[in-house]
C-alpha cells in the first residue's frame, strides 16, 4: 500500500488506508485473463493463417495483457486515506495520473454506509460525495471514520 503517493502535510498522521476489495475487480480480471489466453488456446487455428496469424496472436495477447495491467493499476491506485487532519480520496483510472481529492474534517457533513460502500458527504462550497465502493471491511472503515470525525467535532 505504500506505493500510492500521498500529499501529506508535515504533521499529518495516516490512520488508515483503504481500497476496494479484490472481488470488486475479479470479473474484469477473469475477462482480461481469457482475452490474453484466448489466442494461445486457439494457437493451431491461428497459426494456419501463417504470418497473419502470428501478428494476430501478438496483437490480441498484448492488448489483453495491457487490459489486465490497467485494471490492476486502477484498483491498486484508488484508495481512501483517513488522516488526523482530513480524508483523502485518490482515484486512478487505468494508467492515467491519479485524481486526488481531500476534505478537511470540519467540512465533513455526514458519513454513511450503504451496503459495502462508504459515502462521505461534504459541506464545502461545491458539495460533493466521496465514495469508496465495495470495501473489504466496511464496518472497520466506518468505525475509524466515525471515531476520527467525533474527535474533530468535539474540538
Amino acid at each position: 500500500m505504500n506505493h500510492v503517493h500521498l500529499p501529506l502535510h508535515d504533521h499529518e498522521e495516516r490512520y488508515g488506508m483503504f481500497r476496494a476489495s479484490g472481488r470488486s475487480v475479479g470479473l474484469r480480471l477473469v475477462f482480461g485473463a481469457i482475452w490474453t489466453l484466448l489466442p494461445f488456446i486457439l494457437l493451431f487455428e491461428i497459426l494456419r493463417l501463417e504470418w497473419y496469424g502470428v501478428v494476430l496472436l501478438v496483437i490480441i495477447g498484448l492488448s489483453g495483457l495491457r487490459y489486465l495491467l490497467a485494471v490492476r493499476a486502477s484498483w491498486y491506485g484508488s484508495v481512501l486515506v483517513v488522516t488526523n487532519e482530513r480524508v483523502i480520496d485518490v482515484t486512478k483510472i487505468g494508467f492515467s495520473k491519479p485524481v486526488v481529492t481531500s476534505v478537511w474534517w470540519n467540512e465533513v457533513k455526514e458519513v454513511r454506509r450503504v451496503g459495502k460502500s462508504i459515502m462521505i458527504e461534504t459541506s464545502t462550497k461545491v458539495p460533493m460525495i466521496l465514495v469508496l465502493a465495495n470495501v473489504k471491511k466496511p464496518t472497520l472503515v466506518m468505525n475509524l471514520i466515525s471515531e476520527v470525525q467525533s474527535k474533530h467535532s468535539n474540538r
